[in-house]
């Protein structure tokens, strides 16, 4: 999977080995872009926003801007949340953690 150091948002990507993954039942929150894109998560997964820093999906606002995989900063269009409840499934990553000198 892609992953970014924590502390560095606009670092490079580094691709890591799925360690484990994590199912359950609970809400999905969907998070709508320009031009139809959506991504589908749990509402207490992070995203860094803009200004703003680690946020969980559930307190996104249309108009917070999240880094893409790209580099490129999307402004997020709005966001609704499933009524029934789903399967979700995380998956766990060997992640870098930079340190500081």
């Amino acid at each position: 999977m892609a992953s970014r150091t924590e502390h560095d948002p606009c670092g490079p990507v580094e691709w890591k080995a799925v360690e484990d993954t994590f199912r359950r039942t609970g809400r999905v929150l969907h998070l709508h872009f320009g031009g139809g894109e959506r991504i589908r998560t749990t509402p207490e997964h992070p995203f860094w926003v803009d200004g703003k820093g680690w946020t969980a999906a559930g307190s996104l606002a249309a108009g917070d801007r999240i880094a893409t995989l790209s580099g490129e900063w999307v402004p997020v269009a709005g966001g609704d949340t499933s009524l029934s409840t789903q399967q979700s499934q995380a998956l766990a990553a060997a992640l870098a953690v930079a340190t500081a000198p």
